[in-house]
């Protein structure tokens, strides 16, 4: 799928979205419920109109900065020679947004959804995808893992992501199942600490594969 093909495919899934949101509209009490707690229960309320109508907002600012950052890049960090890996990406995580958002309106109407379980599945399947693409993404400003030794080394960086892909699919499986499968009260403290081991390997890994490859001199011009 070529990138202007995803950026089409993204302004009519934001109008689906839109759609959605209408049609739930007269079925929503006033405020709308918008918050669940890690055990499920309800905990923050949004009034109307904006409980039903914010995140295709955000939808559409998103998708408005997504489809700018490729014009905005400065020279030597081009999204160009990536370009349709970097619309499949921004597309799943707008993908995820619509999914979320129907999730909630749903909830909020009053069907009995187990968010706390849900939630994390989506996040979980939505690391999968980015991993899966990782490798693919090339040295640039605004997305994939970017550190002070990842942005001074194409190999660094290249290196990394390969990790940082594994890494993803991994992590991504891990809280997809711990939301199937895991206990509730677990659920989110799952999600989370893989978040930050996934962060940690990733920040570390790119260091200890640049002093690998480039190595460090002191103030003499030596290692």
């Amino acid at each position: 799928m070529s990138f202007r093909q995803t950026i089409l495919v993204g302004w009519f899934l934001i109008l689906v979205a839109f759609g959605v949101a209408l049609w739930f509209y007269p079925q929503l009490p006033n405020p709308v419920p918008t918050h669940w707690d890690v055990a499920g229960h309800i905990n923050g309320y949004t009034p109307k109109p904006w409980g039903v109508i914010l995140m295709p907002l955000v939808m559409i600012g998103l998708w408005l900065v997504l489809w700018v950052l490729p014009a905005i890049s400065p020279k030597g960090f081009r999204l160009d020679s990536f370009l349709p890996v970097y619309g499949i990406i921004s597309l799943a995580i707008l993908a995820v947004m619509f999914v979320i958002m129907v999730i909630t309106l749903l909830a909020a109407r009053g069907s009995d959804l187990p968010m706390q379980r849900i939630a994390p599945i989506v996040i979980g399947l939505l690391l999968l995808v980015l991993g899966n693409y990782f490798g693919k993404i090339r040295k640039n400003f605004f997305i994939g893992i970017r550190t002070p030794w990842t942005l001074a080394s194409d190999e660094v960086w290249t290196r990394t992501h390969h990790l940082g892909g594994w890494l993803f699919v991994i992590g991504g499986l891990i809280i997809a199942a711990a939301g199937l499968i895991a206990p509730a009260h677990l659920v989110s403290g799952i999600l989370i600490a893989v978040v930050i081991a996934i962060s940690l390997i990733t920040v570390g890994g790119s260091y200890f594969i640049y002093r690998r490859l480039e190595g460090f001199t002191n103030g003499n011009g030596q290692n």
